[in-house]
């Protein structure tokens, strides 16, 4: 049994814009490429949580900037989880 699983957490569009970018944005992405290349290599679930955002929000529900950024996009495989509060936990 597997109990093992990569959860990718805000890792939307409009986090890495010009207007609110993350800190080593570019960075980030790489190494969640590199972790979620790893887990499709061992089969391990991933599990992306996808912040819907309110009204003028960098990742508000339904605009380009709530969209899992596309070099980390994930397949119809993965899990979706959406959320409305900032904290995933």
């Amino acid at each position: 049994m597997n109990n093992k699983a990569l959860l990718i957490i805000d890792m939307q569009t409009g986090n890495f814009s010009e207007h609110s970018p993350i800190s080593k944005g570019k960075e980030l992405l790489n190494k969640a490429k590199n972790l979620i290349s790893k887990a499709r290599i061992t089969g391990t679930p991933i599990v992306y949580v996808q912040h819907n955002g309110g009204s003028g929000d960098p990742d508000e529900y339904g605009t380009a900037g709530w969209q899992i950024h596309p070099s980390i996009s994930p397949l119809k495989e993965d899990i979706i989880v959406q959320k409305q509060f900032p904290d995933a936990f």
